[in-house]
């Protein structure tokens, strides 16, 4: 069972993407809002973080992100874009405010500092910005719509799929589900003011295109599983191919988007 789903972005400058998505989306994340000789004191601290970094809400309304330097740039479209839903009457206040955080227009979107590209809608039932989806490039959107409401749990609906409340708990630094208690980076320090966790989380939508996937995604989704053993052989039983099954479990679904799929974590 996939409990939870975290965004993985790769990168040149994980600081540049940590402030940018935690500003654009409003995270409660101090270090998303801190200066620049904040975060160089942040490094020097802890080199071991060297490459990498996270974008957390303290009060879990929002997904877990993980941000990874890699040594390819950016060489294309993405695959995989982000979409975000904010209140009625308030879009161009908020094109405005992206642009001023770095954002860039390319044509009818706009891409963020390192770019890669987003879009912007007004939604009737928001008061706040959300991560409405997570938008799918793909060939067959019914199929992949398939694939991902079966993978994660989630309810299709027409081209996409929608997260559901599967009763997950916060207690003591750690997450409970049907009894059982799991630990992640998200919740250690966290302190949430709402009954259900994460419900700011995006769905995931599926458009067309005609052109398959050519080059290694820029963004995909890290799926958090109750048993990844299981949810492997579940996984490949829908669709998907395993890429890579050692320290690092990485998968592909049937178009090739990569995805990882995380072992557990539970009190010792």
């Amino acid at each position: 069972m996939i409990w939870l789903v975290q965004l993985v972005f790769d990168c040149r400058d994980p600081d540049a993407i940590i402030r940018f998505w935690g500003r654009a989306l409003e995270y409660r994340n101090d270090l998303c809002f801190a200066s620049d000789e904040e975060v160089a004191d942040f490094r020097a601290a802890y080199p071991q973080f060297d490459g990498r970094g996270r974008i957390d809400d303290r009060e879990l309304r929002r997904p877990p992100v993980y941000i990874q330097r890699v040594p390819e740039a950016k060489s294309g479209p993405n695959r995989l874009e982000l979409e975000i839903a904010v209140p009625p009457g308030s879009r161009t206040a908020v094109r405005q405010d992206l642009l001023r955080l770095g954002a860039t227009v390319h044509g009818d979107q706009l891409a963020d500092v390192e770019g890669n590209e987003f879009s912007l809608r007004e939604a009737s039932d928001l008061v706040e910005r959300k991560l409405a989806s997570v938008a799918f490039a793909c060939l067959d959107p019914d199929r992949m719509t398939e694939f991902w409401s079966a993978a994660t749990g989630f309810v299709p609906g027409v081209r996409r799929c929608d997260s559901v409340d599967i009763g997950l708990g916060y207690q003591d630094g750690g997450f409970v589900l049907h009894g059982r208690r799991f630990l992640h980076v998200t919740g250690s320090e966290a302190a949430p003011t709402r009954v259900r966790l994460f419900d700011l989380s995006p769905g995931l939508t599926f458009r067309p295109v005609d052109q398959p996937k050519r080059m290694k995604n820029r963004l995909h989704l890290d799926l958090n599983s109750t048993d990844a053993a299981a949810d492997q052989e579940r996984l490949i039983g829908l669709g998907a191919s395993v890429l890579q099954w050692d320290r690092e479990h990485v998968m592909a679904d049937p178009e090739g988007n990569e995805f990882c799929l995380s072992s557990p974590a539970e009190p010792g």
